[in-house]
């Protein structure tokens, strides 16, 4: 990931196979850590743009997980969230949305409520539930997954900032300046990434230019 973000796609993408290769000599290939390996390949596959071959990869993931701790393990919820972003990424919504919906089924039934991979699962849905149209549901899950990130991580976690802006999006009148000043708050005090504390600014300068005139 470190190399990725330096821009050493080929170089992060050669590491990705060389460790998939010695763990599948070390431990066969039914272990979990060739899944582990198999779902980072896949990543970097997926920063590549390349959604069919992260899918496979992800595929696979997903069947090693499943074969070894059943269906309903959080390992298969997380690998069930990553196969739906590649199909998301290949325009198979219908698909993305039945694994989404599992994924989060599994996670609210096999981990403590306020955990905060309920919530992240509840926001990976709400994106895809905006990009389908359902602007209802969207909203609706991005508030309980913002919710959930505050229980979990508190009211001023970075985290948050994301998720408030997508949030923002929806939102029409003079709830999304309130959630995007947040969402500015939150990154200041963080110093957080400068290209998402542009988007917010656009976002904010953009709501107040619809608001109507006092």
């Amino acid at each position: 990931a470190v190399l990725f973000r330096l821009g050493e796609y080929d170089e992060s993408l050669a590491l990705a196979e060389r460790a998939l290769e010695i763990r599948l000599q070390a431990f066969g290939p039914e272990h979990q850590d060739v899944a582990a390996s198999l779902t980072n390949l896949a990543n970097t596959q997926q920063m590549l743009g390349h959604h069919d071959r992260a899918r496979a990869l992800y595929e696979r993931a997903l069947a090693i997980y499943e074969r070894r701790f059943g269906p309903s393990h959080p390992d298969v919820a997380m690998a069930l969230i990553n196969l739906a972003g590649a199909l998301e990424g290949s325009h198979e919504d219908r698909r993305a949305l039945a694994l989404f919906e599992r994924a989060l089924q599994i996670r609210e039934a096999t981990l403590p409520p306020g955990h905060p991979d309920i919530a992240w699962a509840r926001l990976a849905l709400a994106s895809l539930k905006r990009d389908q149209g359902d602007l209802q549901a969207a909203r609706a899950l991005y508030v309980r997954g913002i919710r959930g990130l505050e229980d979990a991580l508190g009211p001023a976690h970075i985290e948050l900032a994301y998720p408030l802006l997508e949030l923002a999006r929806l939102e029409d009148g003079a709830a999304t300046p309130a959630l995007c000043e947040r969402a500015l708050q939150l990154l200041a005090d963080n110093t957080g990434a400068p290209e998402l504390l542009a988007e917010v600014r656009l976002v904010l300068a953009g709501a107040l230019w619809r608001l109507p005139a006092d």
